[in-house]
């Protein structure tokens, strides 16, 4: 489960990339990941113009009926994501139902202040190049870590 929970971070963390406009594509990738009776599935939705990353949206969200394991889950999003609460252009939720936890992520980054992203953690510095998300970075990570991508 806590392998879970790391890859879970590290996939939310790459959603933290992009938005959209005129001219755009969108494409959806997804993975869902099993351990024991927990279940962790995600979607990511890419809006793109070419090479450039515009928005994601991602949902991912942990079904499980031990309730221990969900309220780490909640608590170790809520952390992650705490430091970004007030930000402009980059809004999330987390809700909570009886057997699940989920995460709604949705970054704007042609309007998000990439600087401030940086500053909250260094490692999103790794996304940006040239003050964009280009989208072979995005692809590449999403398969280092098993996220598959309907093109």
């Amino acid at each position: 489960m806590k392998k879970m929970i790391g890859i879970s971070i590290i996939l939310f963390m790459t959603a933290l990339i992009s938005t959209g406009c005129n001219g755009e594509k969108e494409m959806t990738c997804h993975r869902t990941m099993v351990s024991g009776s927990d279940v962790v599935t995600a979607t990511y939705n890419v809006w793109y113009k070419g090479e450039i990353v515009s928005k994601i949206k991602s949902v991912e969200s942990l079904t499980s009926t031990n309730e221990s394991t969900l309220e780490d889950y909640r608590s170790k999003m809520s952390t992650l994501y705490a430091p970004y609460l007030g930000i402009d252009y980059y809004n999330y939720n987390i809700d909570n139902t009886e057997n699940q936890v989920s995460v709604t992520l949705d970054v704007d980054y042609e309007k998000v202040d990439i600087e401030e992203l940086i500053s909250i953690d260094p490692n999103n510095e790794s996304f940006f190049h040239d003050g964009k998300v280009y989208l072979s970075t995005l692809l590449d990570l999403y398969e280092n870590v098993g996220v598959v991508c309907d093109e």
